[in-house]
């Protein structure tokens, strides 16, 4: 497994260092930030163009750690590369908190599969 972050205070400036995050040819992007560059409508674009085919995750945040730092209003991207393992992205609304357990549920069927090792959920 490779893995390669980013840190960016910007969507611009994020651009920039899409090169470096894109010569492993990631299988995986994992987001977190700021819930501004989730609203902006300037992000998720970019990084769907940038890695067709990769999974997108990842969510907002109220502060950003990275080292023995915490920031904020910073968007952090790791993209991971993996050499033989197997991944599937399912995405499921919630119209209402009393929908949850359903949805889990639902969830939980359609991520069912003999070989199955793990489970991330945000």
């Amino acid at each position: 497994m490779r893995v390669v972050q980013v840190v960016a205070s910007n969507t611009p400036e994020l651009a920039g260092k899409l090169a470096a995050l894109s010569a492993i040819g990631p299988d995986l992007l994992l987001v977190f930030g700021n819930a501004g560059y989730f609203t902006d409508g300037q992000l998720l674009p970019a990084l769907q163009t940038a890695f067709p085919g990769a999974n997108l995750l990842g969510c907002s945040t109220a502060g950003e750690i990275r080292d023995a730092h915490v920031e904020d209003v910073t968007l952090t991207v790791a993209v991971a590369r993996f050499a033989s393992t197997g991944m599937r992205q399912v995405a499921l609304p919630i119209a209402s908190d009393d929908d949850s357990f359903a949805v889990g549920r639902r969830l939980g069927d359609s991520l069912c599969s003999p070989g199955l090792r793990a489970v991330f959920v945000l």
